[in-house]
């Protein structure tokens, strides 16, 4: 039997998920669950990975962004700089950029892309 999926993103905001070999007896879940679960999936360290700071970074960095998203500059700042703290990676500094951009700190936020473009000049848009 296929894995099932069901999603009602009405009222009830729930996601029905069916195993391989499941009898019917699928469970319900919030619809953000399945989500979330799928992006601690993407984002879980693999086999190998021996570089757990940068994961740990990526994540602060991406919950930077998410937060000067919505307006929380305060946090997105603090959690942009821990993340800096954890590592200067591309993808570290990049998304800390934008979020620093974002939630107002723009002279850091310059600095940040002046250390990339110097570091990865390759890595630009036309």
């Amino acid at each position: 039997m296929a894995t099932e999926t069901e999603m009602d993103r009405g009222r009830g905001e729930r996601i029905r998920i069916g195993g391989v070999g499941d009898a019917g007896g699928s469970e319900t879940r919030p619809y953000w669950e399945g989500w979330r679960l799928s992006e601690e999936a993407a984002h879980a360290p693999r086999p190998g990975n021996a570089d757990e700071k940068e994961t740990a970074a990526g994540y602060q960095a991406e919950a930077a962004w998410r937060e000067a998203l919505v307006g929380n500059m305060s946090l997105a700042k603090q959690q942009a700089q821990a993340a800096l703290a954890l590592s200067t990676g591309r993808d570290v500094e990049a998304i800390s950029a934008i979020a620093l951009g974002v939630a107002g700190d723009v002279p850091q936020a310059t600095r940040l892309n002046a250390d990339l473009a110097k570091r990865f000049p390759e890595d630009t848009i036309v």
